[in-house]
């Protein structure tokens, strides 16, 4: 699991570290871990701002936000592995194969689960998205993400 935070010292007249990220690999914590890093007698409070876990992206809002841009993000790189593919010379009914089982699959990895905390501009980002995999035909129809999940 990675973990990207900031630290902050635990007393007041230490000085604090507020342009410094630091990022913490945790492989094995116990469910009543302290979140707490001790050096050279300080003691130091995590702020964890965002976590990945199994996939999807969690910030310190509670807002899929981070998650819907890094899904675009890596989502139009397939895209334009699909457009490669078609100027190669894959047939139409290949590459919607091809799209349901990485673009589709992308998306809807545990969307049931991130897809509530989405904000109306998130949504927004989404079916746009979806609209346009379907006016480059790899969508069979123009369907928004709602009906997806």
């Amino acid at each position: 699991m990675r973990i990207i935070v900031h630290i902050w010292p635990v007393s007041c007249n230490e000085t604090v570290l507020e342009n410094y990220a630091f990022i913490v690999y945790v492989y094995y914590t116990h469910p009543g871990y302290q979140t707490s890093i001790c050096g050279k007698n300080r003691a130091y409070y995590i702020r964890i701002f965002t976590v990945t876990v199994l996939g999807v992206i969690i910030n310190d809002r509670l807002s899929a936000s981070d998650h819907i841009t890094y899904l675009i993000t890596s989502c139009a790189r397939l895209l334009y592995v699909l457009h490669v593919l078609r100027v190669h010379g894959l047939p139409q009914q290949s590459l919607n194969d091809v799209y349901r089982a990485t673009v589709q699959g992308k998306l809807l990895y545990a969307a049931s689960r991130w897809f509530g905390f989405c904000i109306a501009r998130d949504k927004v980002r989404l079916n746009s998205f979806l609209c346009r995999c379907w006016k480059l035909g790899y969508s069979d129809r123009n369907i928004t993400f709602e009906d997806v999940c």
